[in-house]
């Protein structure tokens, strides 16, 4: 392990973040952070300058507004969507009393962990890789998500993927921002800031904690200058060891993360991040093809330039003519006529081919004003297994990820009950000192499955089937429709039958049947089937 209490290893290790490499890998994951929050306008820019000019592009209707990225990623990062059930046990097989139980459950309420969980699920899924630290803060055990331009590691020499110790700085975000375009008068096209650090709140609050790095290890804790010196808060040396020490003796941290290749970083591209730019770009492109033939042009043929040019939409276009040419001096007006029905459909088969190739159904986004409608609860439940199963692979990951986070939080919860600790932190609210937690705590995940939806007729029907074959009671049927109790259920029964009886009372009775008519004709006697009077009658007429 290195020995981080060398000022020799820190100076180096300092001077190593400030390479060249690192920069390059901190530029890369702040620039999908801010196309993921909706400042891509700078990047669409940057791109739209690279085929035309600085000055184009400021006359161009760029169009930035339209961000794809952060809808998909929310899509794609579905584990935690709905609240999973957490089960907690212990390895050693003993039972947790009720006052364990309601700690732990203090502590995922407290600490807001369903949403720390679903914002590192989107994290992970837009940049392939951060961190989760927890530490206790104002009363309560949180987590702050680190994306990979916050934080630097040292990592084991026999395992380069695993981290060792961490430092966390802030990041000096000029250092991406001072690539982008900028105008004639040397402004940032789209900038956020002026590269002053303000007295009021601005963007450029970060430089006041430059060249401040926190350092974390499983048994230290402290804070240095950018020579690597030890210091407080306030910036004065520290000397005494005792005074630095990790006080849960180990790392803070959670490591999310995918594929890695034998280092410790994920090296991986977003093609989110990368498509929302390019739609942007196309969409400036038609709209600015739009604009530039969307009204007819004037054009004057003649010698000499008419003395008032201002005609339309902007200035007429003068052609001149030679003298001995037998063309006549005319007016008129060109139309121009693009293709934009071609422009559109390119835009929307683009967009349907990247949605498929990210397993996401086409229609999540859509340039027409229309819904996905589902014919029935089965066709429902397979689209919504298709969603899920886009995140299924990283269903393991994030029960590893709620294992390790459980010890740290275990470790925080144990140390400060009825205590606090150096450094200003606030002891824990009452609600998070109710009892000491076992070390050997397992936690179960189980994720929201998707289910089968049926529509209200299918329900319905259903219903009706199994009241029909005598699978169920009319009540039972008025439960399951309705949601009612069994007491509401009967109730609602007794009006069902009022209704019944009140539309009885209301409605005529039916009419009688017609009496037969034993007489053929004139009053002769009806025959039977062999033409004789019947011997029933014919007794009565003798």
């Amino acid at each position: 392990m290195p020995n981080v209490m060398d000022a020799y290893f820190r100076k180096s290790f300092l001077d190593s973040i400030n390479t060249n490499e690192n920069k390059a890998r901190k530029n890369e994951s702040l620039r999908k952070m801010d196309v993921y929050q909706k400042r891509q306008s700078k990047y669409v820019n940057e791109q739209l300058i690279k085929e035309y000019s600085s000055q184009t592009v400021q006359d161009m209707r760029v169009i930035s507004s339209i961000n794809l990225c952060n809808r998909i990623v929310n899509e794609k990062a579905s584990l935690y969507t709905k609240t999973p059930d957490r089960e907690f046990s212990t390895r050693s097989k003993s039972l947790l009393s009720d006052m364990q139980q309601a700690q732990l459950d203090a502590l995922y309420e407290y600490g807001m962990m369903d949403v720390v969980f679903k914002k590192s699920n989107r994290m992970y899924v837009l940049e392939s890789q951060c961190a989760m630290q927890f530490i206790p803060k104002n009363g309560v055990i949180t987590s702050r998500i680190l994306l990979p331009h916050h934080y630097d590691c040292f990592s084991k020499y026999d395992d380069p993927e695993t981290a060792e110790g961490y430092v966390l700085s802030v990041y000096d975000k000029s250092l991406l921002y001072n690539f982008l375009p900028k105008d004639a008068d040397g402004n940032y096209l789209a900038g956020d800031s002026d590269g002053i650090d303000q007295v009021s709140a601005d963007a450029d609050d970060f430089k006041a904690k430059l060249n401040r790095y926190i350092w974390w290890t499983k048994d230290y804790n402290f804070i240095t200058d950018a020579r690597g010196n030890i210091i407080d808060p306030l910036g004065r040396p520290i000397t005494d060891p005792l005074e630095i020490l990790n006080p849960i003796e180990l790392l803070p941290f959670v490591d999310v993360a995918g594929t890695k290749e034998y280092e410790y970083w994920v090296r991986q591209g977003n093609d989110v991040v990368e498509f929302s730019l390019d739609f942007s770009v196309l969409l400036s492109d038609t709209a600015e093809t739009n604009k530039r033939q969307s009204y007819s042009q004037a054009i004057v043929y003649s010698e000499e330039p008419p003395k008032d040019q201002l005609v339309g939409n902007n200035v007429i276009m003068h052609m001149k003519l030679d003298r001995n040419s037998e063309i006549q001096p005319k007016f008129e007006w060109a139309n121009p006529s693009p293709d934009l029905n071609a422009s559109l459909e390119l835009l929307e088969m683009y967009l349907r081919l990247f949605l498929s190739a990210e397993g996401q159904d086409p229609t999540m986004v859509s340039g027409k004003a229309t819904a996905t409608k589902y014919n029935s609860g089965v066709e429902r439940l397979l689209a919504l297994i298709e969603k899920f199963e886009a995140s299924a692979d990283d269903m393991d990951l994030f029960k590893w990820v709620e294992q390790k986070a459980l010890k740290i939080m275990v470790a925080w919860s144990n140390l400060m009950q009825g205590a606090n600790i150096k450094g200003g932190v606030d002891p824990l609210i009452p609600e998070l000192q109710q009892a000491m937690l076992p070390d050997d705590l397992v936690i179960e995940v189980k994720y929201q499955q998707p289910q089968g939806i049926q529509t209200k007729k299918e329900l319905e029907d259903s219903q009706v089937v199994l009241i029909e074959n005598g699978l169920t009671s009319r009540k039972m049927a008025l439960m399951e429709l309705y949601g009612l109790t069994d007491e509401q259920a009967e109730q609602r029964l007794l009006e069902i039958a009022e209704d019944e009886m009140e539309a009885d009372d209301i409605l005529p009775p039916p009419p009688k049947p017609p009496m037969p008519n034993l007489f053929n004709g004139a009053g002769d006697m009806p025959a039977d089937d062999t033409g004789d009077v019947p011997k029933a009658l014919d007794t009565v007429t003798q």
